[in-house]
């Protein structure tokens, strides 16, 4: 069976809601996944259970609002992907169509805008462009997507499963429990969960494209990644994109996900040049 590899940006984005803000990476290419905007100060109460972005503890240390302009700090954001419980949804739109068409054992790859932190002493949240894109992680999907339309409930074992995979993903968070049943009823969606074993969000970002790369809004991968993954599409786009070459994709990002260093190395002696290359010895 051929597999499949999509690629999807999320995260802050200066072309986002609540713009030119993005995420961060140290010198050592540590960094966290700061979601999109959800909703404002003013409207957290309308959430079951949300916390903002000043509640959040970032891995590089402090919370997630450290790292972001003041307007934002008061933001409820919304954490999809969840890397806690490797769990996804999109609205059944055309940009997401292809997400469809996945199945058991294929794979979604999350990038990102990132920006480079030194330190809080000249760090400027402000600042509107990142650096380069990176992959954060990625899933390796457990079982095919739940597509919910509009009058039309999954089946019960999907319902039972939804219920179970999603229940602290924020998606479910806007509602009393006892009404999700109505809600999925409403939602035309498509619903994605990762495998526990072989997904997650990396220690390190790897780089995917740099912003010297960036020309007219086209933002391709850089040549390494676009030869040796066959992503051929503009990273500019917020649709899934997908590659060509699934196998090689997969293979490179579980040795990145348990061996960041070692496959860091092997990939640059095979000519990957990343501008912010992981420092190994």
């Amino acid at each position: 069976m051929t597999r499949k590899a999509v690629f999807i940006r999320r995260g802050l984005d200066s072309g986002l809601k609540g713009g030119k803000a993005h995420g961060v990476f140290n010198e050592e290419l540590q960094f966290d996944y700061f979601p999109v905007i959800f909703g404002k100060e003013d409207t957290v109460e309308t959430f079951y259970h949300c916390r903002t972005y000043s509640e959040i503890s970032c891995r590089l240390g402090g919370f997630l609002s450290d790292y972001l302009p003041r307007r934002l700090k008061c933001a409820v954001p919304y954490i999809n992907p969840n890397f806690s419980n490797l769990t996804f949804e999109v609205n059944l739109t055309g940009k997401y169509l292809s997400l469809a068409k996945l199945s058991v054992g294929d794979l979604i790859v999350f990038y990102a805008s990132l920006k480079f932190f030194i330190n809080e002493k000249v760090f400027n949240p402000n600042k509107s462009k990142a650096d380069a894109l990176f992959i954060l992680g990625f899933f390796i999907l457990e079982e095919d997507p739940i597509i919910t339309y509009s009058d039309s409930l999954p089946s019960s074992s999907e319902l039972s499963y939804l219920k179970r995979r999603f229940k602290d993903h924020p998606f479910f968070s806007m509602f009393n429990p006892e009404d999700w049943d109505k809600f999925l009823r409403e939602k035309k969606g498509i619903f994605l969960s990762g495998d526990s074993k072989s997904s997650g969000l990396f220690d390190y970002a790897m780089e995917l494209s740099s912003s010297d790369l960036l020309i007219n809004n086209y933002q391709p991968a850089n040549i390494f990644f676009r030869e040796r993954w066959g992503l051929e599409q503009s990273l500019m786009r917020t649709n899934a994109l997908l590659a060509e070459k699934p196998e090689e994709i997969k293979k490179d990002l579980i040795n990145w996900l348990k061996e960041p260093k070692k496959t860091s190395r092997k990939l640059r002696e095979e000519g990957w040049k990343p501008k912010f290359g992981l420092k190994v010895k």
